[in-house]
């Protein structure tokens, strides 16, 4: 027979998954019929690619890397080999990235010690932005899985070895795979590397370099032999010179975002003061809440997105949500 603890145990867990359960299949059907039309370019990308010619955008052409994603790309080129249609297979992956986070985000949470805290992490697949964009077409949410687990990996480890941070590396190169901003995160890892893992931070970082390069390194060597450009398609339209409209732009895109219930970014920053205020600002924190910041601040640089619900600043609840819980970190 259980005893009392171990029913309060099991109801602290159970009563995050069921409301999530429930927030989550709301926001799904309320969004049911969104498709981006975006979409389509990387549907017609890996339909020449299955049909035998290539990554190009049209047949006997230059090819061109007019697509984002190269994971999600090959991913949905896998699914429509085997015969299923490619606007199914890019909801299939979709819903299957964010099953991850769901799954991931629960996993995290058995490590807390109530249900508050562990309510907390199941914030990011609770967001109908989220539920949104699993059945848009486009690869955010696997982006935020990917970005999600190296993350919290990099900052849950306190005492890596070199296979562990490899790991890790990883998984910041398949995110890297998804969407080129990954570095970005990845980069700042390997700055706060030393801070993070003084005991082991040698081996930590060769680890933690040697897993990105090994995806996201050899893809840059790829792409200049096949597309003849160092650099992605996104460089060259968001980031090539300083334009006051587009910073304009960028700075609605964000306070728009910030100034949406439920505030996560605000509770995220009241968070880290608060640790400043008690004096137990670890680098764990700082890390996470300098990729919360800098991110931020790239896409004003980039001009925002023209894209719904906010597309490309939902990353952002990866780091938010876990300093909205770093209470004990």
């Amino acid at each position: 027979m259980l005893s009392s603890v171990e029913n309060h145990e099991k109801t602290s867990i159970t009563l995050p998954v069921i409301l999530l359960v429930v927030v989550v299949g709301a926001g799904i059907y309320v969004q049911r019929n969104f498709y981006h039309d975006d979409a389509y370019i990387t549907l017609r990308y890996a339909q020449n690619w299955i049909d035998g010619n290539g990554l190009t955008w049209n047949v006997n052409e230059k090819p061109v890397e007019g697509f984002t994603s190269f994971l999600h790309l090959a991913c949905l080129s896998v699914l429509g080999i085997v015969g299923m249609d490619l606007q199914l297979a890019s909801q299939c992956i979709g819903l299957g990235a964010l099953a991850g986070i769901i799954f991931y985000s629960w996993r995290y949470s058995k490590t807390q010690n109530n249900a508050c805290d562990q309510m907390c992490l199941m914030l990011i697949p609770s967001s109908f932005g989220i539920t949104a964009w699993a059945l848009g077409g486009l690869e955010t949410t696997l982006f935020i899985l990917l970005l999600q687990m190296a993350c919290w990996q990099f900052a849950a480890s306190t005492a890596p070895n070199t296979k562990q941070s490899l790991a890790t590396g990883l998984l910041f190169g398949a995110a890297a795979l998804t969407r080129p901003e990954a570095g970005l995160f990845w980069a700042l890892a390997v700055l706060f590397t030393p801070a993070m893992h003084r005991k082991t931070w040698k081996p930590s970082l060769v680890g933690l370099i040697t897993g990105f390069m090994v995806l996201a390194g050899l893809y840059v060597c790829w792409r200049w032999s096949y597309f003849g450009e160092l650099l992605p398609n996104t460089y060259h339209a968001k980031l090539t010179g300083l334009d006051s409209e587009r910073l304009r732009d960028g700075f609605h895109y964000l306070h728009t975002f910030v100034r949406t219930p439920a505030y996560l970014l605000v509770l995220a920053a009241g968070m880290t003061l608060q640790h400043c205020y008690r004096k137990t600002l670890s680098a764990s924190v700082l890390y996470m809440f300098a990729s919360m910041v800098i991110f931020c601040c790239y896409i004003v640089f980039a001009g925002g997105d023209h894209m719904p619900a906010h597309r490309m600043l939902l990353v952002t609840l990866v780091p938010a949500t876990w300093l909205i819980n770093s209470r004990d970190h």
